[in-house]
């Protein structure tokens, strides 16, 4: 199943990566700017955290998708580490301004919402990678190297 998506990943345009990546980019910045949440008062203490680490933790592997596309095309960025890097600092702006404009809405800002973007940003990256090698050993071709 992981060999089936990743072999689809591989092959999925790079104008399908980046509409969704924008369409994500809309839903998480009205979903994070709503002032008030159905049902979020009721939700166990802690909730809202792992709700920060799931959604930047799928941005940061999107993101790094189009980094890893772009960047091997032109051989900028040539390394899988400086992608990751590029990729950490993306989050790290947008969980910052994330929280400099929620008290614009209506919403309270709070250092550890971008704590838990930048552990989603991290773990889904790592899992990003383990999938990607998984792939890759299982793989009878070489894996493209765009998708690393």
């Amino acid at each position: 199943m992981v060999a089936t998506f990743a072999n689809r990943l591989a092959r999925t345009p790079s104008w399908v990566l980046w509409l969704l990546a924008a369409l994500y980019w809309c839903a998480l910045m009205l979903a994070l700017h709503y002032p008030d949440i159905p049902g979020a008062h009721n939700a166990p203490p802690g909730a809202d955290k792992l709700v920060h680490c799931l959604i930047y933790g799928v941005l940061a592997v999107l993101w790094r998708l189009l980094i890893g596309r772009q960047t091997s095309a032109s051989g900028v960025l040539g390394t899988a580490w400086r992608r990751d890097l590029l990729t950490f600092g993306l989050v790290i702006v947008q969980g910052v301004i994330d929280e400099w404009t929620q008290p614009l809405t209506g919403r309270h800002n709070d250092v550890w919402d971008l704590v838990f973007d930048l552990a989603g940003a991290v773990c889904f990256l790592a899992a990003y990678h383990f999938l990607a090698a998984r792939h890759a050993s299982q793989s009878a071709t070489p894996t493209p190297a765009h998708v690393y």
